[in-house]
């Protein structure tokens, strides 16, 4: 009977997430990486003499990541207003997402998918800052929607969340007039009375 030992968890198991079934440990509740991602176990071993004698051991139980979150931007959509002769460079937007993951799985990529056919921007793929790359022109378009997407770092599997930022052109006084001809020239007899018409001149902007 001194030989003869049984094992039990005394601390670390208040969720009841495992079970010890003779000397195997296993999982008996669900694990979730997010709110615990470590577990101390303290085992105590028991054996069946008079009198019972018993030890104690601890168990380092590492719960591994899997890639179960999506990012989550900050805002569901973005908007903001630029000026047409904001030089290049400008500050547009900062685009933020979180991914609750951890590792590679939080690692996110930002690229723009669509909406930039005219290449007037740009993202930096790691911090999610938007700027300009081109001249603006309000003439062309006065507004712009970008869709970005934020993508994480898992190789085998990624997770994908999509958001637009419109961004609205603000006209600027950048075009002078133009009259409609380069030149004019009016005939005329002298003794023209006051008040007579004598051509008309117009001009675009």
């Amino acid at each position: 009977l001194n030989g003869e030992t049984t094992t039990r968890i005394i601390k670390g198991n208040e969720r009841e997430h495992f079970e010890l079934q003779g000397s195997y440990l296993r999982v008996v509740g669900e694990l979730d990486r997010e709110r615990v991602s470590k577990y101390n176990l303290t085992l105590q071993a028991t054996d069946k003499g008079q009198p019972a004698r018993s030890s104690t051991n601890s168990l380092i139980v590492i719960v591994n990541d899997v890639n179960d979150h999506s990012p989550q931007f900050e805002f569901v959509t973005y908007h903001t207003e630029l000026s047409e002769l904001a030089p290049l460079g400008s500050f547009v937007a900062g685009i933020t997402a979180t991914d609750n993951d951890t590792g590679l799985n939080a690692q996110l990529t930002y690229t723009i998918l669509s909406g930039n056919d005219l290449e007037w921007f740009s993202i930096d793929q790691k911090t999610g800052l938007v700027t300009t790359i081109k001249k603006l022109d309000r003439e062309t378009t006065s507004r712009v929607i970008l869709k970005i997407e934020a993508k994480d770092g898992n190789l085998q599997q990624s997770r994908r969340s999509y958001t637009n930022i419109t961004i609205e052109i603000w006209d600027e006084n950048d075009e002078a007039p133009v009259f409609t001809s380069n030149t004019y020239s009016v005939t005329f007899t002298e003794g023209t009375r006051s008040g007579t018409e004598v051509t008309t001149v117009s001009a675009t902007d």
